[in-house]
């Protein structure tokens, strides 16, 4: 395993340069080396492993979007072993202070940075410009760069098999949705939940009820109560939190989650969806920064692509149910399945996709509308 380290706190930046200053101090933990022979004078140096640091807004926990991500952290460790040496950061807000984190890291050495939010773009795009030498990465980053790129992934996959999910139990107005931000990939993820319904009800809705966080317990607790009151008796969501599932299952609905799998939170509620699987993806990008070949860009994974796997199953779910969800997670995998498929009309009526016509990557990444069939419209 290669090195890894452990920074915590919202003042991460001086905790960097003194740890002295205060707050959590680092913990590092190395894999010893066996003992060997001193080489011989001519042997060349050792190579310095690629320092890898993975920045997260919120705490790392142990559960959905940041922990997915450490532990994809943890698995680019097992596959590079001593190649590379990695950091995470927790808690760190996507303001001003970010830009001396980023900036005190690339000090240090590290030349990978892994921001795990959507929130830090502009802070990255304003450190990238001024250290050319280190790497960005981001995910859902639109503004990107000869170092600064985008990782995303087809989580709208996760949602279509939610929704397919939820439609097998409920009724057609009986779905809704917590939703962050009208980002595109939280735009795709809305609509992929409504598509999903409508494989099974062609008159489904999905309720949107938008919360302004990421992380929030309080108000997704009240945003997921405010859903249910209305009559909703599935929820999803696009927040870190399992709060929404916790208010389904005490209100004997039921819960749809991508990033990660919150059966063991809501086993009564969860039906299905996603799981973020980024070591893989991490070691590639890693080797190629190693090799000297890596180029910034945009990477979008799917499920059977490397970024993706399908949530488990609720047991209560029937064999009929089971079938379809295997048959979609099949066609997704091997591209028979595309979620974004026209004919398909936004909220005010208007072709977004015409008969048969495939949404392609810049479609995706680019989403800014939602479908006809989705009840609520952008907050304000």
């Amino acid at each position: 395993m290669g090195t890894s380290r452990r920074l915590a706190g919202g003042l991460v930046a001086l905790l960097l340069v003194v740890a002295a200053c205060g707050g959590e101090e680092a913990e590092t933990t190395t894999t010893a080396a066996p003992a060997t022979t001193a080489a011989p004078a001519t042997t060349e140096a050792a190579v310095e492993p690629l320092k890898v640091a993975f920045v997260h807004q919120g705490p790392v926990g142990e559960h959905g979007w940041n922990f997915r991500h450490n532990m994809g952290r943890l698995e680019l460790e097992d596959i590079m072993g001593g190649a590379v040496e990695t950091v995470f950061l927790e808690s760190v807000p996507a303001t001003a202070e970010a830009e001396r984190v980023f900036e005190d890291l690339i000090r240090q050495g590290y030349r990978l940075l892994v921001t795990t939010s959507f929130d830090y773009q502009d802070q990255v795009v304003a450190v990238a410009e001024q250290y050319p030498e280190a790497q960005f990465l981001g995910p859902g980053f639109f503004l990107l760069s000869e170092n600064v790129g985008s990782y995303d992934g087809g989580f709208e996959q996760g949602m279509y098999l939610g929704g397919l999910a939820a439609a097998s139990l409920v009724g057609p107005d009986e779905i809704g949705i917590l939703a962050s931000y009208p980002i595109p990939e939280v735009l795709r993820d809305i609509n992929g939940l409504l598509l999903g319904a409508r494989s099974v009800n062609p008159d489904a809705t999905v309720q949107v009820v938008w919360t302004g966080t990421w992380f929030d317990p309080l108000i997704e607790g009240q945003a997921a109560e405010s859903l249910f009151d209305t009559g909703v008796r599935a929820v999803a969501q696009v927040t870190e939190l399992t709060t929404a599932g916790e208010v389904a299952q005490a209100r004997g609905g039921y819960w749809i989650e991508i990033y990660d799998n919150g059966q063991r939170f809501a086993p009564e509620a969860y039906l299905t969806g996603a799981l973020l699987e980024l070591g893989g993806y991490f070691a590639e990008v890693a080797q190629q920064m190693i090799d000297g070949t890596y180029e910034a860009g945009n990477t979008y994974l799917t499920l059977g692509a490397g970024l993706l796997s399908p949530g488990p199953y609720a047991d209560f779910l029937s064999d009929e149910t089971v079938a379809m969800l295997d048959a979609a997670v099949e066609g997704m995998t091997s591209g028979d399945l595309n979620v974004f498929t026209g004919p398909l009309n936004d909220q005010d009526g208007n072709q977004v996709l015409a008969d048969g016509e495939v949404a392609d990557l810049g479609f995706l990444l680019g989403m800014d509308f939602l479908l006809e069939g989705v009840i609520g419209g952008f907050p304000s």
